[in-house]
């Protein structure tokens, strides 16, 4: 994914994106662009940013900066396209299992198709060992592998009548030699890659009577598995050099896969590396000097790329490395972790990172302090990364932060009383929950409840209280989200928490509109806007216009409710919120459809699934529920019930009745509508229990009852028709109307 090549000669032009800033990269991509005929300035900086983040953006509310995955990928389908007009394109992602953000492009690809299919072949290679621990790619492989023209290949090694064919096409060894490279490596082509690699650009062959041969007739000393020939690799650059030398690369492996010289230098000073080390004999320079990369360092880094173990940028004033693979990268790890060095350089690792500012620069110290060992100290800045990845609607990553603070609670031995454990419980509670996962959620928010009501955490009890508020809702027990989101409200007024004050006045006015009381729903929702603003919390304070929005069309005011709306969405452009965005757009999509501008309003749908869809959140099959009735009511039933029924298996399964009660109701008015009786009276009849449970006004549910009575009546079945018109009166009756003071204009 880093090593695209644009031009129509692409396979001479892979040129090592990740190796160079982010503006090199976007004047690079520019000129690829411009060859495809496409509007560099619109992609560019977005494509060059996945390509070569730049770690010293910073990223704030309005959900900008590195974490805008949303963007990102949005560029690259759009480049896609451009190269698919050519001719098919293959992407192939090598050792997919450390590249969750190349795993989570592949599922927005696959979200896409259908509403443009693309001619992409995707090849994903991973390595069972590697990833047994790791959490995050499991997880969106799982998640890949259950997706409609998805295919999972396990392979082995090479069948035994073709490894000697493997080798002898590579190279013509002397048979005995051949047996032994064949005997060894096991059928692992890497492995044989890899140790003929070695061979030859060490100049350890020559040529024998009878093929290649290793020199001067040496004995064929061959490493057991890969990261041993790695391990060995390793060892033969460092021979001659002083120990500073493989201290300093152990450091340069602590910092991660591709390294900053200047961070590695500041690391390596603040280790005592290079310290009074005389002059080595590679690297006459290895002394401490003046500015921001030692001479000593570049030398080192020269010596790895001569043995083909790292690659530069193509311009060497980008003063960074690679190391050619993980596994070398690794072990170089293990080296200083047999040494009894790695949890000292970890921690020199984050003490380097400490107030420097970028994107990211939390998430990188928590994991380098919680490899330290040093669990307290990683919690705060892991909480940190958290918040920023789901604030940019990278969930996925967040998820996987908080899998990471447990770890961090866990080694740090925290005593019973301390508070962050709740805290932890509510943020995976709150995770869970955007994601759709409401079981989930609930056990998260449970526990919280039950860890903050023993141990007296009123600020942790504020937040569970408004996550079980919320979850209460989507369950549609919307008598028991509200006493919820009440004493939320108290308790974060009394903690001083306004950011979960302001959420939980807001999710209460939509409770309250939800049951239909109108005027006290309006009151709340302007009171959290009044938090908001005074706090200085722009997102949530745009989004109190979208809450607004659906009271008004609870009431029947589509003019007001669209003003909101296209208002908010105005808001959420100027900060380059997609995330609002999405949330706006599909506001707009349900208000447009109530208004009648259908095919608007399916574009707009379209839109908010493809966006909810990248973000993996809660939202997108709400949407697609929208889309449904989007077009059902442009008269395309035969599309529209598929997605119906998708979407209520979903709904019911994930235990969201609010949304679920809508699907049914209008499945409830199709069967009446194919006079399928059975199936009518079986919706209908778990529509009204959830009516009843949940005291529900919802006009969209008003609506597909009136189309089952309305169909009913048609057919001449008037007890179905009748019955149909008691379900409305029962949702209608207590409905209040209070529009006026939502007439005015934003």
């Amino acid at each position: 994914m880093t090593t695209f090549g644009f031009s129509k000669d692409a396979p001479r032009n892979h040129c090592g994106f990740s190796l160079l800033s982010t503006e090199k990269a976007q004047h690079r991509l520019e000129v690829g662009l411009e060859e495809h005929g496409a509007k560099p300035r619109d992609d560019g900086p977005r494509l060059a940013d996945f390509v070569a983040p730049d770690r010293t953006a910073a990223a704030d509310e309005s959900g900008r900066g590195p974490g805008d995955r949303a963007g990102r990928f949005d560029a690259l389908i759009r480049l896609l396209r451009l190269l698919c007009a050519e001719r098919p394109v293959v992407m192939w992602l090598d050792d997919a299992h450390w590249g969750a953000e190349s795993l989570a492009f592949v599922r927005h690809l696959l979200s896409t198709q259908e509403d443009g299919p693309l001619p992409v072949l995707v090849v994903a290679t991973v390595t069972d060992e590697q990833l047994s621990d790791r959490e995050l790619e499991s997880a969106l492989l799982e998640d890949l592998a259950l997706r409609p023209g998805v295919h999972t290949l396990t392979l082995g090694p090479i069948p035994l009548r073709s490894r000697a064919a493997l080798v002898r096409d590579l190279l013509p060894l002397e048979r005995d030699l051949a047996a032994l490279v064949d005997e060894r490596t096991r059928g692992n082509p890497l492995f044989v890659l890899r140790l003929l690699g070695d061979w030859v650009s060490g100049g350890r062959l020559e040529q024998g009577p009878d093929g290649l041969r290793l020199r001067d007739g040496g004995p064929a000393d061959l490493p057991d598995d890969l990261h041993q020939l790695w391990n060995d690799l390793v060892e033969r650059a460092l021979a001659g050099q002083p120990p500073e030398v493989g201290v300093a690369l152990e450091l340069a492996a602590a910092l991660g896969q591709d390294v900053s010289m200047d961070e590695w230098a500041d690391v390596c000073a603040r280790s005592g590396v290079g310290k009074g080390a005389g002059p080595p004999h590679d690297f006459p320079g290895c002394v401490d000097t003046d500015g921001p990369a030692p001479a000593w360092i570049e030398e080192i880094v020269d010596h790895l790329v001569v043995r083909h173990l790292a690659r530069r940028p193509v311009e060497r004033a980008e003063r960074r490395f690679a190391f050619v693979h993980g596994m070398l990268r690794e072990c170089l790890v293990r080296r200083a972790a047999a040494a009894g060095r790695i949890e000292r350089h970890q921690r020199r690792c984050a003490d380097m990172l400490w107030g420097r500012p970028g994107h990211g620069m939390e998430e990188r110290r928590g994991q380098h302090l919680l490899a330290a060992g040093d669990g307290r100290a990683a919690l705060g800045p892991l909480f940190d990364a958290a918040a920023e990845r789901h604030l940019s609607g990278d969930f996925g990553l967040a998820a996987g932060l908080l899998a990471r603070a447990s770890e961090a609670i866990s080694l740090a031995d925290l005593p019973p009383d301390d508070e962050r454990r709740g805290e932890l419980a509510v943020r995976r509670a709150r995770l869970a929950e955007y994601r759709g996962r409401i079981a989930q959620a609930e056990r998260w928010a449970i526990e919280a409840r039950q860890l903050a009501e023993a141990r007296t955490w009123p600020r942790v009890l504020g937040g569970v209280l408004h996550e079980l508020g919320r979850i209460r809702r989507v369950q549609g027990r919307l008598a028991e989200a509200l006493g919820l989101l009440e004493r939320a409200i108290a308790t974060t007024a009394l903690t001083g928490d306004h950011y979960r004050e302001g959420h939980s006045e807001l999710d209460r006015g939509r409770v309250l509109c939800n049951l239909g009381r109108i005027g006290e729903a309006g009151g709340a929702i302007d009171t959290a806007r009044r938090i908001f603003d005074r706090h200085g919390f722009k997102v949530p304070s745009i989004w109190s216009r979208i809450a607004q929005a659906e009271l008004a069309l609870t009431t029947g005011d589509t003019g007001a409710a669209l003003a909101l709306a296209a208002k908010a969405e105005d808001e959420y452009t100027a900060l380059d919120h997609l995330h609002g965005r999405a949330y706006s757009s599909a506001a707009l999509a349900l208000i447009l459809r109530h208004r009648g501008a259908l095919p608007e309003a399916e574009e707009r749908c379209r839109y908010a699934i493809e966006q909810f869809d990248l973000l993996d959140h809660a939202e997108a099959p709400v949407q697609r529920l929208n889309l449904a009735q989007i077009l059902w009511e442009k008269g395309a039933a035969g599309p529209a019930l598929p997605i119906l029924e998708e979407q209520v298996s979903v709904f019911s399964a994930d235990g969201r009745a609010i949304y679920e009660v809508r699907g049914r109701a209008m499945l409830a008015a199709a069967a009446a509508a194919s006079r399928e009786w059975r199936r009518r009276d079986v919706e209908f009849g778990r529509v009204r229990a959830i009516l009843r449970v949940s005291a529900l006004i919802d006009p969209d549910v008003t609506r597909a009852l009136d189309l089952a009575r309305r169909a009913a009546g048609s057919a001449g079945s008037h007890r179905r028709a009748l019955a149909a018109l008691d379900a409305i009166q029962d949702e209608v009756a207590a409905r209040p109307s209070d529009p006026d003071r939502l007439r005015e204009a934003p």
